[in-house]
């Protein structure tokens, strides 16, 4: 068993100019025939490395998420991911720099899309966050 960890961001991960990764976790347990444990955790901006720094959320969408998969204890697996701020089509169009193109009237606004859980609340309050989680060890996951 071991667990590894990268503090900070890798930008340009895995050479795609889109994709930030940054507090990434992997732990593994290894029997000596077969993986019988693996947990993997971090949080991803994608969009420009400028947009991600800046955290321009027209031009970038940030998020996380972790995974555990246990195959002697399904009660400890779980999956969670959370976006950070909203998804809009808006936003879609500006990671992909498409609002070049321009952006069809019906569409160019910021009311269609994933928007987080209740409004003005501070980015560090995880309640706020547009998140889904299951555990096979909890009765009720939650979807927000």
């Amino acid at each position: 068993s071991g667990t590894f960890e990268m503090v900070g961001t890798w930008e340009k991960a895995f050479g795609i100019p889109f994709v930030q990764l940054s507090d990434v976790t992997v732990s593994v347990g290894i029997d000596f025939t077969i993986i019988f444990e693996l947990e993997l955790a971090g949080k991803v901006c994608l969009g420009s490395q400028q947009a991600c720094r800046d955290g321009d959320s027209t031009k970038s969408i940030t998020g996380g998420g972790a995974v555990r998969y246990d195959r002697t204890d399904a009660t400890k697996n779980y999956v969670m991911a959370y976006l950070d701020g909203s998804l809009t089509l808006t936003t879609m169009f500006g990671l992909f720099e498409l609002e070049k193109i321009g952006i069809p009237t019906i569409l160019s606004t910021d009311q269609v899309g994933f928007f987080p859980y209740k409004d003005g609340c501070e980015p560090s309050d995880f309640s706020c966050k547009l998140r889904f989680s299951y555990s096979a060890g909890v009765e009720d996951a939650m979807i927000n």
